[in-house]
């Protein structure tokens, strides 16, 4: 069994470890209404199966006839910790605008649940027009996710191109066994956004000069190879 507890709010989600198919679920429910719909479909407590992939809205009515309307999200893990991405429904829609967002991390072992606001936008250059989306997060105030060194500025890699999600993992364990001078945090998660399964995703750092990140010299600089150079104001071309 798994509960749905209702707070403030009206976007309300529950965790299931092992559940595989949530095509055919039966929620029992009860309250101070007199009925219950999912598209438009009167529900039977107890009887009527929904399918919960997706994000399901109920709407539920009392016999003046005046009507609430919840999202329910049910969250499934296979063992990856899993992060939940609320936006209220408001798309992501560029590199430029951030969008408020609730953020929550689930299923992290000793470290128990992370809750924290915060911010989101996409982010990359060529990735960003895949239909796997990465992303760049802002919290409010700065965290240590998974023990890193805290920060307020994450990214959200959607490893598209790499079908392994392995291969800058990889390198990035190499980094380490070589004692390189900086390497990145990462750690594997499943990421919910607004009710929807959106895939397997890496939280990293977000590369920059800053305490706890890159550690340059005041005349220090970034080198970025990659071929969005005409978006920089300093780029250039060699054989």
């Amino acid at each position: 069994d798994f509960i749905f507890p209702i707070g403030e709010g009206t976007s309300v989600s529950a965790f299931c470890h092992e559940l595989e198919d949530v095509t055919s679920v039966v929620p029992s429910f009860s309250g101070n209404f007199a009925r219950a719909y999912v598209d438009g479909s009167l529900q039977i407590s107890g009887e009527s199966s929904v399918d919960f992939t997706n994000a399901v809205y109920y709407q539920f009515e009392n016999d003046e006839g005046k009507t609430l309307t919840y999202r329910f999200s049910l969250v499934c893990g296979n063992g990856l910790p899993i992060m939940e991405i609320d936006t209220a429904d408001e798309p992501i829609l560029n590199k430029e605008n951030y969008v408020t967002a609730q953020f929550v991390i689930r299923n992290m072992n000793e470290a128990g649940e992370f809750h924290m606001p915060g911010k989101i936008r996409l982010r990359g250059n060529a990735t960003s027009g895949y239909p796997k989306k990465p992303y760049k997060i802002k919290f409010d105030s700065k965290v240590s996710p998974f023990g890193f060194p805290e920060n307020k500025d994450w990214a959200l890699l959607a490893e598209y191109s790499d079908k392994s999600l392995l291969r800058n993992t990889w390198m990035v364990e190499i980094s380490r066994a070589a004692e390189l001078e900086y390497t990145i945090h990462y750690h594997p998660l499943e990421v919910w956004l607004n009710g929807k399964y959106i895939g397997v995703y890496t939280l990293t750092d977000h590369v920059e000069k800053k305490k706890n990140r890159v550690q340059l010299d005041d005349d220090g600089f970034f080198i970025q190879n990659d071929n969005a150079y005409q978006a920089e104001p300093l780029s250039f071309l060699t054989s």
